[in-house]
Formats: structure tokens, sequence, C-alpha cells
């Protein structure tokens, strides 16, 4: 095909979490196919070394002085400099398609409608359910699985779901009302889901069967050639039990924790990652020596961490869209036991793992017991999720957008 000039925006553009990976190394992907390829975000100090930093969106601070708190706003709302900024981006580049990532708050979907007045083509990754929840997460601020804002918004003001502040989810429930589905959908040719789970979800939004592609997550090619460097298929330590990942409320850590710590068994759990729920978390455990926080560490040694391991947990309990982590625990031979909420049980089978509800108590504990007496074929697994999440299927799917 004939190459484009391919614009990518996300708010933060070092690898924060799944949204900034997947959009990094969708830049390398495209431009390895001969794309001409540029990045565009919110300023950070952070962020990677980008060509066009000098014009990036000044940062804004929601957690900052009252003024910062009130242009934070604005930026969310698609007033102040964002404007200008992106127009500068837009002159500049000239881009033949924008692929927007994750732009709710930081930048604003003010910028979609730009692109789309430049004549780009547009397309848009759904990371989480900011179109159908103001909250990002479809959970309530008690973490329990949502759904009402898609047909009451104004469900994010009374249950408070963004962090429990009243001003928070007033300001989220004003972004969903002006930034509605309608809008987003007159200014966005494409919302590509990660997974089936996503499109159904907003399929069931009112979101235009037309509008939505389902195009996998993908491994990029030096993960993959890290892994097929590693003994995936080795013996393994038959009761390490390894965790990767956000250490946040949605992710289910803490239930999970609860019920591994009133097991008997003598599994060890390592808890590789960090976040806002990190010092609570490290004080339930407190006392428990079978269970080790590991803090943050290296895309190679997360790779080691996952070819010794016996089994992979992903307990989360807000839908989950074709997480990152699971699928490079597959692509290392780990057989995973996940949570069935969301995209997670589209990624397991009988033959790489297993799902249990994580509502249910006990549940967590019988299904560890299950998976670890389970005999698995390391190797087969591997193969399979490096075939499932091919950057080159990856590649091929999206050109056919531009």
């Amino acid at each position: 095909m004939a190459k484009k000039r391919v614009l990518i925006v996300n708010k933060f553009l070092y690898p924060r979490g799944g949204d900034c990976i997947v959009a990094l190394t969708e830049a390398e992907l495209l431009r390895s196919a001969g794309h001409e390829v540029e990045m565009w975000g919110m300023d950070y100090p952070e962020n990677l070394p980008m060509l066009m930093t000098d014009i990036f969106a000044p940062q804004v601070k929601f957690d900052g002085s009252l003024p910062e708190k009130l242009k934070s706003v604005m930026r969310m709302m698609g007033f102040g400099d964002i404007r200008s900024s992106f127009s500068r981006a837009l002159a500049r580049f000239r881009p033949d398609v924008v692929h927007f990532h994750n732009i709710h708050s930081y930048l604003s979907p003010v910028i979609v409608g730009m692109a789309k007045n430049a004549g780009a083509r547009t397309l848009w990754t759904m990371h989480d359910y900011k179109l159908i929840c103001p909250a990002y997460t479809c959970t309530d601020s008690s973490g329990c699985v949502c759904t009402s804002c898609v047909k009451r918004p104004g469900t994010v003001l009374e249950k408070r779901c963004m962090k429990g502040s009243r001003l928070q989810s007033a300001a989220a429930y004003l972004e969903a009302r002006r930034w509605n589905l309608s809008r987003l959908s007159a200014m966005t040719d494409r919302f590509i889901c990660p997974g089936q789970f996503m499109a159904a979800r907003l399929r069931e939004s009112g979101l235009p069967e037309e509008k939505l592609i389902v195009v996998n997550n993908f491994l990029d090619r030096e993960k993959v050639a890290r892994i097929r460097e590693l003994p995936v298929g080795s013996k393994r330590d038959s009761r390490r039990i390894l965790y990767v990942g956000r250490l946040s409320a949605e992710k289910g850590i803490e239930p999970m924790i609860r019920e591994f710590m009133a097991m008997p068994d003598d599994f060890t759990l390592r808890i590789v990652g960090s976040g806002p729920e990190e010092e609570k978390l490290r004080g339930i455990c407190r006392g428990d020596s079978r269970i080790e926080f590991c803090g943050w560490k290296s895309s190679a040694d997360v790779m080691k961490e996952m070819v010794s391991a016996a089994v992979f947990v992903c307990p989360s309990i807000w839908f989950e869209n074709k997480t990152i982590s699971v699928m490079e625990a597959l692509a290392c031979g780990a057989p995973v036991l996940v949570s069935d909420v969301g995209s997670l049980p589209d990624m397991v089978d009988a033959s790489n793992g297993m799902t249990y509800n994580p509502n249910r108590c006990g549940e967590f504990a019988n299904a560890l017991r299950a998976i670890s007496q389970g005999s698995f074929d390391h190797q087969a697994i591997s193969s399979q999720a490096l075939g499932a999440y091919s950057s080159d299927a990856h590649l091929k799917l999206l050109e056919t957008l531009f």
C-alpha cells in the first residue's frame, strides 16, 4: 500500500501503562513498514525524546493549585491552549492519518474533530471504557462493576465514582455530557477495539457497527525476540505464583491476597509493579513471608520472572481490555489464572489456564490449587500466544484502516 504520514497521539509518551506501551510500539511498527510517523501528546517530564516535543500541549495538573485545577478542567472541555497546540502539530506534520489512543482529560477529544476537519483519517483505539463510563473503568466508588452511566450518566455524581470525590465526579459528568457518543462518533472514522468484549459494550451503547473494528493488541518484535531466547519450556518452580501490573483497586489484588494468606499451602506469591495501593497492600501482607513485593522491574527482568513462574495471575475486578501482561505471560509459556471479567475469559482456554469468579469467596484458592496440579505444554502455550498477538497481523489489519 502507499505509505502514509501517521500522527500517533497519546496523553503520556513513556511506558506508564498499557495505552502508552501500545502507542509507542505501534509507532515503531509503522516506521518499520515504511510509514512516516510522529507522536504528539502532553508535555511531561518523563516523556521519551520526541521530534515535536516543542509543540506538545502544555502540562496540566488535576491535583495542583486552584488555578491549575481550573486550567485542567478547561483542557478537559476542549478550551484554552489545547486547540492552538494541536493546530501547530497538524500544520507542521500534515498527517494523512491521526491515530488517537488515550486522550481524555489531559488532552481532549476536541483534537479528534480538529484532525477530521483538517482532512485526516481519524482512528481511535479504546484502551478503557471512558466513552461509556465517565470514571473510565465501569466500576463504582466501592469497586463493584457498574454500567449504569450508559443509560444514566448522572450515576457518576450519585455514587461519586471518581475517587470518591464530589468535585472530580462532577467534572467527569460534565466531560461526558460535552463529549457524548453522538458527537465523538461524528468525529471518528473508526473506533479500534482490542477485543470482542470492548466492541460489544460500545455496540450496545449505541455506536454504529460500521464504526467498530476489532484489532488485537500485539507483542512488539523486540520482546518477541527476547522471549524466543528464553527457556519457556523449561522446568518451573511449581509453587511460584506471579502477578505483574499496576497496584490499584480495580486490579483486584487485595481480595486475591487475602484469600492467598488464608491458604495453608506452601505457594509463594511474587508481586511485580507499583501503584496507589502498594503501601496498603504491603501492610496487609506484613508477616506473611510467602508474599514478596518486588517493585518495578524492567521488561527483560519481567520476562525472566514469567518463564520461571508456575502460574501467572490476573485477578482484576474491572472489565480488563486484552491486558498486555497476560499476553506476555502466555508468550513466556506461563499458564494463567484470570478472573472471568471483561475480555480476560477470551484469552484463556483449557490448554493455557483457567478462569474464576472473583466475587465468590474461596474460588480463587480452589482455582489456584486446581491449576497448579494441571499439566501444561509451556512451549505450546508460548507458540500459540506468539501467533495470536503477532505484530505482523496487527500491522496488516491496521493498514487496511488507513
